[in-house]
């Protein structure tokens, strides 16, 4: 968790405003001056591309920071194939997206001309509280940065999928809707691996037998 210089705290339930830089620059001039030196601040892109405003920054020698999450999330309807529809299985995997959509971080030094350089960059906005900028500390930054791996922040990624041998599952579909059965041969993969035709073995008594019969991972639920 973030924590700003005046002690609020991202993930804190505040109520930020985004205000107009020529407000924010009026307010923040008068009641806390100039002399603060390059802090961080939150900004707001719009019209533009992250990608355009990256660039845009990097052009202008001026330090930011996009932070991004590595997250799993359902793939698109239109990625599926035919099977992983018809399985009818959440597939999910690994994707990376920004920690704040269109919020960056920018280290500068507050002054009245600021804001008409980051109008031209499609910033149009600064993250404030009680009138005045959020200001983050260097040391919150750079904790933030020691988070990633391989570039993103790990986000909230269930680990695996696992039906174990002597596990009694119930089928939901199919023939056997409603019955309890025992997993012979199982199954554990990680939740990003998960196609939506894998299945498992169950042992079903019928007519006094044990018969295997292999059923897909749709078809049963854990009890």
């Amino acid at each position: 968790m973030l924590a700003a210089s005046d002690g609020w705290r991202i993930g804190e339930r505040v109520e930020p405003v985004v205000r107009p830089w020529d407000a924010v620059m009026a307010a923040a001039l008068r009641r806390i001056g100039s002399g603060l030196g390059r802090q961080w601040y939150f900004v707001r892109s719009v019209g533009r591309s992250d990608r355009q405003v990256r660039e845009w920054l990097e052009l202008r020698g001026i330090e930011h920071y996009y932070p991004s999450i590595r997250e799993l999330r359902p793939l698109p309807r239109k990625k599926l194939s035919q099977a992983q529809r018809r399985s009818g299985i959440e597939i999910l995997r690994p994707q990376i997206a920004p920690l704040w959509p269109r919020y960056f971080l920018v280290h500068v030094e507050l002054s009245d001309g600021w804001h008409d350089i980051f109008r031209l960059g499609g910033l149009t906005g600064m993250l404030c509280r009680d009138n005045l900028p959020v200001m983050i500390s260097d040391a919150e930054i750079a904790r933030l940065k020691g988070c990633e791996v391989d570039g993103a922040v790990p986000g909230h990624m269930p680990a695996r999928m696992v039906f174990s041998p002597g596990e009694t599952v119930r089928v939901t579909s199919g023939s056997l809707t409603g019955h309890d059965v025992t997993v012979e041969r199982g199954l554990d993969l990680p939740i990003e691996q998960i196609d939506g035709d894998e299945r498992i073995t169950v042992a079903v008594a019928l007519l006094g037998r044990t018969i295997p019969i292999d059923l897909p991972i749709a078809q049963v639920a854990k009890l």
